[in-house]
Parts: structure tokens; C-alpha cells; sequence
């Protein structure tokens, strides 16, 4: 495998949207943003409760991004226990 580029930088954060139809019920939306040393950021968003496999879209995003399977990646966040286990699935599928 080629020697990968600079890692890649990947901020992510959560929060909570109340649903506009019952302000009761609400549900966690998960957005980030990665950013190569070159080439173009790409912004994402997911919902975890919603999506069948949301770890798996992060994955493809920054794979779509050129990331390399032995590529070092820095993820920025507050550390929210949701938001902590989707880099944690990165590292395990590389």
C-alpha cells in the first residue's frame, strides 16, 4: 500500500432536534465535516435512530475523500457517548 498522505481531519459534534409534529419527541442528528491536507472538505449528517447504517456512511465519506486504509485520522469532538463510538467503528473497519 502507498505511504498515505497527512492524516485527515474530521470535526464531528451532536445534537438534539425536536420533532415539528410532536414537540414531545425528539432525536439525535450527527454532523461533521473532513478535511484532506488536498482536495475539497466534504460536510455530512447523519441521524442514527433513522439511518440503517450510519457508520458505514461515515466510512464511505471519507473513503470517497481518498482515505486510505492505513491513513491516520483525526477526529475532533466534544466526546459525546454517541458521537465517540462512530470513530471507534472507523478504526475497527480499517
Amino acid at each position: 500500500m502507498p505511504r498515505p498522505p497527512a492524516p485527515l481531519n474530521v470535526g464531528i459534534d451532536g445534537g438534539y432536534v425536536r420533532q415539528w409534529d410532536n414537540k414531545k419527541t425528539h432525536f439525535e442528528v450527527i454532523v461533521g465535516k473532513s478535511i484532506p491536507e488536498e482536495g475539497a472538505s466534504k460536510c455530512f449528517g447523519l441521524v442514527q435512530s433513522y439511518d440503517n447504517k450510519p457508520k458505514r456512511r461515515l466510512f464511505e465519506v471519507l473513503k470517497s475523500q481518498g482515505m486510505q486504509l492505513n491513513q491516520q485520522i483525526v477526529f475532533f469532538s466534544d466526546s459525546g457517548d454517541t458521537v465517540r463510538n462512530l470513530p471507534l467503528y472507523i478504526a475497527k473497519a480499517k
